[in-house]
């Protein structure tokens, strides 16, 4: 391996320093997730027990970043039909296309990556399947516009996949809990290497502006993962593509209790939301924009207008939104 080191750009040569191994990585241990999962089952039970009879309570990191912004974002989102768009599948096929690259065997390129992605995608089953194959000639052209340039940033920041790096390109990772009444999921963009081997890294890929949010959406998947497997990912990293940049958080135990006090505050909003036991809390924030109670929300209308006229100046940046399939 040190004789390639020539080969990577200055971007990949940061991805490889974060996922090597430190001399002063400090694992936790089984002993701290088996007690985070205790400690979950018994503090959501009594939000399991208002769950109706045969449902289970979903909680993602969709919901939890909605629920954090603002509530009416989430009862509005909640109860509206997905439907797939351009910018939506865009991420799904780029992931497909980088999923391929892991495996493919000889030179690939993105605009072939991309296009063979599209087409196993569109010959599935479900919505999204329906949605490329109707797709305009554009429409189409667009969509694989966006993915390879997001395939090709993916490959100028990041180092060729290895196989014994043992890349999960949108591996699912459930956990249920209080006999299935609550189920925690989500779908990493990428993880590399195996808890057993002294941890996993996690990986998402992101374009647009950092946020606060997609630290939290790390520490929430590495709850998921701990729970699941028993042993939690050392390191948990964000890959900015506009700038090759990853944000880095190491796993500690403070790190999964600040995700474990959240899913608890989260299912619990959600429960007495869906139970009409409160009203909604509803925060403005940027985000207003493309929320779908917009037109019938006074709080957000009036904050859009203040914002159309210069009237906030809150000092950092937000992200685009970001939108994808519950």
């Amino acid at each position: 391996m040190p004789a390639l080191a020539t080969a990577w750009s200055p971007a990949q040569q940061r991805i490889i320093e974060l996922l090597r191994r430190r001399p002063d990585d400090a694992p936790v241990g089984a002993d701290v997730v088996a007690a985070l999962h205790a400690e979950l089952e018994e503090r959501l039970a009594p939000v399991a027990e208002r769950v109706p009879a045969g449902a289970a309570l979903w909680v993602g990191k969709s919901a939890l970043h909605q629920l954090d912004t603002c509530e009416g974002r989430w009862q509005a989102e909640a109860s509206s039909r997905f439907a797939w768009n351009v910018p939506a599948a865009r991420g799904t096929v780029a992931h497909k296309a980088i999923e391929l690259q892991a495996n493919w065997r000889g030179e690939s390129e993105p605009c072939r990556l991309v296009d063979e992605a599209i087409t196993r995608l569109a010959e599935g089953e479900g919505s999204l399947a329906a949605f490329l194959r109707a797709l305009s000639t554009v429409e189409l052209a667009e969509l694989r516009q966006e993915a390879v340039g997001f395939v090709t940033a993916f490959e100028e920041c990041f180092p060729p996949l290895k196989s014994r790096w043992r890349p999960v390109v949108d591996g699912p990772a459930r956990v249920a809990l209080a006999g299935g009444r609550i189920v925690l999921g989500g779908r990493p963009d990428l993880t590399l290497g195996r808890a057993a081997d002294g941890g996993k890294v996690i990986i998402d890929l992101k374009t647009g502006r950092p946020s606060r949010h997609h630290i939290d959406d790390l520490r929430f998947y590495a709850l998921v993962d701990a729970c699941k497997v028993g042993l939690p990912p050392r390191r948990l990293a964000t890959l900015y593509l506009d700038t090759g940049t990853p944000t880095v958080e190491h796993v500690t135990a403070g790190v999964l209790q600040a995700a474990t006090e959240r899913v608890v505050r989260s299912a619990e909003a959600m429960v007495e939301l869906r139970t009409a036991a409160r009203p909604a809390q509803v925060r403005p924030n940027p985000m207003c924009r493309w929320c779908p109670a917009l037109a019938g929300c006074e709080t957000g209308s009036a904050w859009v207008a203040a914002e159309a006229d210069g009237e906030h100046d809150d000092g950092f940046w937000w992200p685009e939104p970001e939108v994808a399939a519950p």
